[in-house]
């Protein structure tokens, strides 16, 4: 054997499949190619939808398009398929950057999704072993794919025995079973021989439900700014909470600029009518990475109390934005933040700066339980006579939260007493109304006596 001057050192495949793909969920992986699609979206027509944040902004209504951008993304049980006409990738792309592993392309400006250049690839790996991928950019530019991920991996190369042959050879046009149902140029990517993991929860109606969920999240200001995405049928609308607002309540909005991000919080309370605990809703170029936050990954418990239900109202919206998305405060799987990040680190002192008004605000105004006795306003109470806010309707405006108490409010207490169940309802069949709240109850027998025995 002829000896060596140099020490071998490369990765295997095999490696690098299992390391990327390690720690990104199924749902992470099907998110990571839809960001794929809105990023050639992105670059093609230079859109921003943070502009949602504080703006009534379509970025479609200003284009002149045949249909609109859409992302139609089927599951089963046997295979995924995602379907856009987002604008295609070039044949020149696929050759020199599409499959490589990491950002081949230097110094490329504009407000994208593709952070780090693993997101397409480790998405095929995590949901299956066979890639069908077809793309068109223009008429005369399309290109297929067919790749069997198993086969693949064992290529080597004849030369170097002890390398592995990465390349990924293109295939037939004409042989291709893909056709596309758009007139705009796109992409159709079928997964298929889907790793045993996937094809279970693909069967669970739960898993459909968690999918959709976190799409209508990660993708609200997109939806909002015009983009169609449709899971296995169905198209989906934007669904994020809205603030309260009224003479006496406003919220807070400030902007500033970090680096080469521009940061935005706007945070309020929302309606008494919404029960659902909110937090902190966290975007990086207009995609949500952090939905209703409320551990230390956005300061509670570190740089804002612990939170606690009487803070359920409180509603706050972060957005990064810059070019340069390697900067941005999002972690690899683009569900979380890194924490250590200079750019979140300044905001979350912000964050808190703007917080605490509305948290001391929420502790003082806190609903009244059942056995409380106090002379606070409830806060049902206060929050009766506003209206609902959308975020979308924030003004652009930095302005600060304010309690104003413009009304004068009776100082008041609350009475509770337990009696008979039978007793009580003889006392409801008296008074014309059996089915009358027993809250009601009480408030009529005290008024009869003040009225018979104070008078």
């Amino acid at each position: 054997m002829t000896s060596r001057d140099t020490a071998q050192s490369y990765v295997t495949k095999s490696f690098l499949i299992d390391i990327i793909t390690r720690d990104i969920g199924i749902l992470d992986a099907i998110l990571e190619l839809v960001d794929n699609s809105l990023d050639r979206v992105v670059e093609i027509h230079k859109i921003d939808v943070t502009k949602s944040l504080t703006e009534e902004y379509n970025f479609a209504s200003s284009l002149v398009l045949p249909e609109a951008i859409t992302i139609n993304i089927n599951i089963s049980d046997d295979e995924f398929t995602i379907e856009d006409n987002c604008g295609g990738i070039t044949r020149a792309d696929i050759e020199k950057e599409v499959f490589v592993f990491g950002l081949p392309k230097e110094g490329l400006k504009y407000t994208g999704l593709s952070a780090f250049g693993i997101g397409m690839k480790r998405a095929f790996f995590k949901l299956g072993r066979y890639v069908k991928l077809q793309t068109w950019a223009g008429e005369k530019d399309k290109t297929v794919i067919d790749w069997n991920i198993d086969e693949w991996m064992k290529k080597r190369y004849e030369e170097k025995k002890g390398y592995e042959d990465w390349d990924i050879p293109f295939s037939d046009i004409k042989a291709s079973e893909l056709h596309f149902n758009y007139e705009l140029p796109g992409t159709i990517i079928k997964i298929g021989k889907l790793n045993s993991s996937v094809k279970t929860r693909f069967g669970q109606t739960e898993f459909v439900t968690n999918l959709k969920n976190r799409l209508k999240a990660s993708y609200a200001l997109f939806l909002k700014s015009g983009i169609k995405l449709i899971l296995n049928g169905e198209e989906l609308s934007y669904a994020l909470p809205s603030f309260f607002t009224s003479e006496e309540i406003n919220y807070t909005s400030k902007y500033w600029k970090i680096e080469d991000v521009d940061v935005r919080i706007i945070a309020g309370i929302t309606p008494f009518d919404d029960r659902v605990p909110r937090g902190w809703y966290v975007f990086c170029n207009g995609r949500m990475v952090l939905d209703g936050d409320k551990t230390q990954l956005t300061g509670w418990g570190t740089h804002l109390p612990l939170f606690h239900p009487k803070f359920n109202h409180f509603l706050g919206f972060v957005s990064f934005s810059s070019a340069n998305v390697k900067i941005l405060p999002w972690s690899s799987t683009k569900w979380g933040v890194e924490l250590d990040s200079p750019v979140y680190m300044n905001a979350l002192e912000e964050m808190r700066i703007q917080a605490i008004p509305i948290l001391n605000f929420l502790d003082r105004w806190k609903d009244i339980k059942d056995d409380d006795e106090s002379s606070v306003t409830a806060l049902r109470e206060l929050l009766g006579e506003g209206k609902t806010t959308s975020v979308f309707a924030s003004a652009k405006v930095e302005t600060n939260f304010v309690f104003t108490n413009k009304k004068e409010r009776p100082d008041v207490t609350k009475i509770t007493f337990i009696k008979d169940r039978e007793l009580v309802q003889r006392v409801k069949n008296a008074l014309g109304n059996p089915k009358m709240r027993n809250s009601s109850v009480g408030e009529m027998v005290f008024d009869y006596y003040v009225e018979s025995e104070l008078d």
